[in-house]
């Protein structure tokens, strides 16, 4: 009988481990095909957070000739880099095919905080309705930035202040965020802001902090890890903010009697459905946050570094934005008229994106049409820092021309829009590709506009003794830019530059 019972054991660990081993054995097989590129000190580079060396000298040995090729990172795992040619074969494909959310997901770790994958009602309200109503978007956002600079930087036309820009920059990113998406009053709220402003470094500390524990345990240890606990606290106030003006909100919709609201929440809710919990809502808006301050705040906070490292442009972005105004009122239309604040925009992200490649997880398996096969759960990339510096596509590419952009819509001029901030091409895809690029990419567009405009037209802005001579080496660690942390810069109040004047600039 005993004789009996090890044998169907036996049978049983058997079969299992064929379910296991078969799919990943498929796997291994098939990724086995495409080569491993490496150099020598790959391995310190990558305990060290640097892979940028490693993707860059594949791009040049295999991706300029259009072939694929593979990395080992420091978990051990293969991860796909692909040429343009496979990009463009997939860019457009449905996410349950290549998610970026799936990436993001396993990458951060984030289904022991949020419902990370989030719903595409949520992108859906962004890339249809905000984007829609843009010049609706622009006011309330002119009105929220203009406050802030008013209130936070200095009223003195005499005395230079010191001003650390990256803690200037993210609670004003916060606030523009909350407006857009919950209006005025939570923009206005200091202990919203605050959780709104936390969401990017909670995300990341969590997901730092979860790598620690076995898989296992780790849905056992968000209970005991400080960076969850902050998290839940968050979300706790989350609720007690955003609750009762869901609970508002829902009961006006079952209401035929009230007229609806016309903005961005009541267009969340209405793209959500009629069965959307509220805490499903709060998970959805915690992400939202994550996506709309985190990635503007780097970008704003590298552009203003490298506009004050580079002093000679400030007189003529300055110069421009007086052209473009000459005291009026700001409206989205100027807004695009800002050609060279436009174009040096573009070249501060060229060479620094927030993401050095653009990630993608398969969702399912998939193959090309060139018999290329691709198992579920692989990662795949496309070495987005190493086309925008290639030579081959921009010339002098590690120079920072502030009007190289420019230059390429006058040289261009039936190219429309493909050369303007915002703008996702071939060769540009800081904003991400195809169907799920950014949909929020030409809000961030217009904001980090309207941020030059009011910080440079009320407030003259220098380094102080302790400044970066030149435009700094920005650090990145996985491929992902790391906060500039430290930079700061003087401010005064330009002369004739009251709140009063500020209204109408």
């Amino acid at each position: 009988m005993a004789g009996i019972s090890v044998y169907y054991i036996v049978c049983l660990v058997a079969v299992l481990l064929v379910v296991y081993y078969r799919p990943n054995f498929k796997a291994r097989k098939a990724l086995s095909r495409i080569p491993t590129h490496t150099i020598d000190d790959a391995e310190d580079r990558l305990l060290q957070g640097d892979e940028d060396h490693l993707i860059q000298s594949g791009y040049d040995k295999y991706s300029k000739i259009n072939e694929v090729f593979k990395i080992k990172d420091r978990t051990g795992k293969f991860r796909i880099i692909l040429p343009q040619q496979k990009l463009d074969e997939i860019k457009n494909l449905s996410a349950q095919l290549f998610s970026f959310r799936a990436w993001i997901r396993e990458r951060l770790h984030m289904q022991y905080s949020w419902a990370i994958y989030g719903a595409p009602w949520a992108a859906k309200t962004v890339r249809h309705d905000v984007n829609r109503n843009l010049a609706q978007v622009v006011d309330g956002m002119t009105t929220v930035i203009e406050a802030y600079f008013i209130s936070t930087l200095p009223s003195s036309t005499q005395d230079w202040d010191s001003v650390d820009i990256l803690s200037l920059l993210d609670p004003c990113i916060a606030r523009v965020a909350s407006q857009i998406f919950f209006g005025p009053a939570f923009a206005n709220d200091p202990e919203w802001v605050e959780v709104a402003r936390r969401v990017t470094s909670n995300a990341g500390m969590a997901a730092s902090d979860i790598r620690a524990y076995p898989t296992c345990t780790r849905r056992w240890a968000t209970y005991f890890i400080g960076s969850f606990k902050r998290i839940k606290r968050d979300k706790a106030v989350a609720v007690r903010k955003l609750g009762p003006l869901f609970h508002q909100r829902m009961a006006e919709r079952n209401d035929s009697s009230l007229k609806k609201s016309d903005d961005s929440l009541q267009w969340l809710l209405d793209n959500a459905g009629p069965n959307i919990s509220l805490a499903e809502f709060i998970d959805n808006m915690m992400r939202l946050m994550l996506a709309t301050i985190g990635t503007i705040t780097l970008t704003a906070t590298v552009a203003l570094i490298d506009l004050l490292s580079q002093p000679q442009y400030i007189a003529e972005l300055t110069q421009e934005i007086h052209e473009v105004f000459n005291g009026s009122e700001i409206h989205i239309e100027d807004l695009e008229k800002l050609c060279k604040l436009d174009s040096f925009l573009s070249e501060s992200q060229r060479l620094t994106p927030t993401l050095k490649v653009l990630n993608r997880e398969a969702v399912q398996d998939y193959t090309f049409r060139d018999g290329l096969y691709i198992p579920a759960g692989t990662e795949i990339h496309s070495p987005l820092y190493a086309i925008a510096t290639d030579p081959d596509v921009y010339p002098s590419p590690m120079k920072f021309d502030p009007q190289r952009f420019l230059k390429l819509r006058q040289q261009n001029p039936g190219a429309g829009k493909r050369y303007q901030f915002g703008t996702v091409t071939a060769e540009n895809l800081a904003f991400g590709a195809g169907t799920q690029a950014c949909p929020g990419r030409f809000v961030a567009a217009n904001e980090l506009k309207l941020i030059f405009v009011k910080l440079l037209m009320g407030w003259e802005v220098k380094w102080g003794n302790e400044g970066p001579a030149k435009r700094p080496e920005y650090k990145y660690r996985r491929s992902i830019l790391v906060p500039p942390l430290g930079y700061r810069m003087l401010v005064k109040r330009k002369d004739g530059c009251g709140p009063e004047i500020m209204q109408h600039v």
